[in-house]
């Protein structure tokens, strides 16, 4: 059973499917992996090369998270800008950031050479613009920044697509490719240099024990020197790290198009912003078109794929729109990743919290992470180093989401709730009080109800329903259950809980 929402990205048309064993018996090894997406599939790749004994596990299928889900943008900018990180961080800092990103398009680049990957590898320029004069500010601090950098850069008059633009900023040497043919190409070389893959495998939790971790997972335990956990989210567990980074959704249409544009990756200064690129080699009229970006759980009636939808028949003749879907990402408090040991483990490694920047910066944590454990220098670690703390920048962050997530907390517990079972259309769920005891009800395409309790198993936030995947998605840290209630995005690790069916019986509904 494949833990996936409603809609499915175009990717995983041009994408074989993998059919690694779940993991059913006690294994050890050098290093663990947890999470099978870019990050956790580099960092194994690039151990396996240095003869290091590798498991990776997955609690889906490899690729099937937010890099399956992503858009194939591969950029050296960054997701909160260049202006902001040269402020927030320093020139030296924001400078070993930038080459770091450089650098994973380059890795990425050389493993499609050497493997002879077949991801529709090509690079192309990168486009950042201004629409109207309310964004030249914008694209013109970045410019400034961009120097600063001494990035190879070109500042332009307007952005090469077929409606107007003010102002750019056009990067050369930037990149696209097709995610999931380019992961599921790793893991069978992974597989190939020795290394063991499980699919299907949830790890349920974790210690360290005589300087050894040992992984409990579904139906097998697995002792390790190191442990990665590569989920995009703490997974930790740890209230220090978690409340430091915050769920965010995104999502993505694919339209086609009469119009012919140039082969680039774009973004603009909207807030949240619009980004575009062509779906591939051989249909460059299919355009890849993501934005109207919110946080997970929100639960507000506008429909963002109407809304990319609009965007997109603004500015492009569309002939159709085949695909759409979205995708989970993740942001920190102070806007860079959390990469590396994490404070109060020796053996435990974490990547976290990308912003919409998780290709490049997954593969530059994968490289970070096999240099941490082989024992070599990297730049990076001190940059991206958990422990760090930056509290004029992350402070008002956190106070922000601390407060949203207490309003959640009590709100979503007392608020109006519908109770008739027979309101819940086909095919939906909803939340359902019944003598002051909120349920999770999903009914099927054939009328058979699934009750669960609403109850995240990660903090015991309470999950809202995502109509636009048929999900069950948790506002406070990001979790989300497929309509059934099994997790396929972390932090937690359980599925909801089922409860019986006779709940719905009760005949006196309070509220």
């Amino acid at each position: 059973m494949d833990f996936d929402g409603k809609n499915r990205p175009y990717w995983y048309e041009h994408a074989d499917t993998t059919n690694f064993p779940h993991l059913m018996e006690n294994a050890s090894c050098d290093t663990a992996v947890i999470g099978g997406g870019i990050t956790g599939l580099t960092a194994a790749l690039a151990l396996s090369q240095a003869g290091h004994d590798v498991i990776l596990i997955d609690l889906n299928r490899i690729g099937r998270g937010t890099t399956g889900h992503s858009t194939g943008h591969l950029d050296n900018h960054y997701d909160i800008g260049l202006t902001n990180l040269v402020k927030y961080f320093g020139l030296s800092a924001a400078r070993t950031f930038i080459h770091a990103k450089r650098h994973a398009i380059d890795c990425i680049e050389d493993w499609n050479k050497s493997y002879r990957l077949d991801s529709d590898f090509q690079r192309i320029g990168g486009c950042y613009y201004a629409e109207d004069a309310d964004g030249v500010q914008a694209v013109q601090d970045e410019i400034d920044a961009a120097n600063k950098l001494e990035l190879n850069m070109t500042a332009c008059n307007t952005a090469p697509l077929p409606f107007e633009t003010a102002k750019a900023m056009c990067l050369p040497e930037q990149a696209r490719f097709l995610p999931m043919v380019y992961v599921l190409a790793l893991s069978r070389f992974i597989f190939l240099l020795g290394g063991r893959i499980y699919e299907m495998t949830r790890m349920e939790d974790f210690h360290e024990q005589h300087g050894k971790i040992l992984i409990e997972t579904t139906h097998g335990r697995i002792e390790a020197n190191h442990l990665i956990l590569a989920g995009h989210t703490s997974l930790t567990g740890k209230l220090s790290l978690q409340s430091r980074i915050f769920p965010h959704m995104s999502f993505v249409i694919a339209a086609q198009v009469e119009d012919e544009i140039e082969d680039a990756l774009y973004w603009d200064t909207h807030e949240p912003y619009f980004y575009t690129r062509i779906a591939s080699t051989q249909e460059p009229r299919l355009l890849i078109i993501g934005g109207a970006d919110r946080q997970t759980g929100d639960d507000k009636e506008e429909d963002p794929f109407q809304t990319l939808e609009a965007y997109a028949r603004q500015r492009y003749r569309v002939s159709a729109v085949p695909s759409r879907w979205s995708h989970e990402y993740f942001t920190s408090a102070d806007g860079l990743p959390f990469v590396g040991r994490v404070p109060w483990a020796d053996r435990v490694y974490v990547a976290a919290a990308y912003s919409g920047d998780g290709l490049t910066l997954g593969t530059a944590a994968g490289l970070l992470l096999s240099d941490i454990i082989a024992g070599r220098d990297n730049p990076l670690a001190e940059v991206l180093s958990p422990e760090r703390v930056k509290p004029g920048v992350a402070g008002p962050k956190v106070a922000h989401f601390v407060t949203h997530i207490g309003r959640h907390f009590v709100k979503d517990r007392i608020s109006h709730y519908e109770y008739s079972v027979e309101a819940i259309p086909p095919g939906e769920g909803r939340l359902i009080k019944i003598e002051d005891h909120v349920h999770a009800v999903y009914k099927d395409a054939e009328g058979k109800t699934t009750v669960m309790s609403p109850v995240c198993r990660h903090m015991g936030c309470i999950v809202h329903w995502n109509r636009f995947e048929q999900t069950w998605d948790c506002p406070c840290h990001g979790g989300r259950y497929n309509c059934y209630g099994h997790v396929f995005t972390g932090p937690p690790r359980n599925p909801l809980k089922r409860e019986p069916a006779k709940v719905l019986e009760a005949r006196t509904a309070l509220h």
